[in-house]
């Protein structure tokens, strides 16, 4: 089985070229998944974000749909 890799809340925002609030109101209103460290830092997996990249977003619609305009 493969190893998931998670990216920190800066390294996510940039591989989606957001700024890194985004990604918290992303995840707030349900679009995307994060976890949390024990510290409780914000995690991504990447697999999800390639997910978002292609057009099928973690929680099935596409970041086109939820993006500001």
């Amino acid at each position: 089985m493969p190893k998931r890799v998670y990216l920190t809340r800066v390294e996510a925002a940039r591989f989606l070229r957001c700024h890194p609030g985004t990604l918290d109101r992303w995840a707030k209103a349900g679009h995307l998944n994060v976890y949390r460290t024990p510290g409780g830092h914000k995690r991504y997996r990447l697999e999800e974000l390639e997910r978002m990249l292609r057009g099928g977003a973690a929680r099935g619609s596409s970041i086109k749909d939820w993006a500001p305009v």
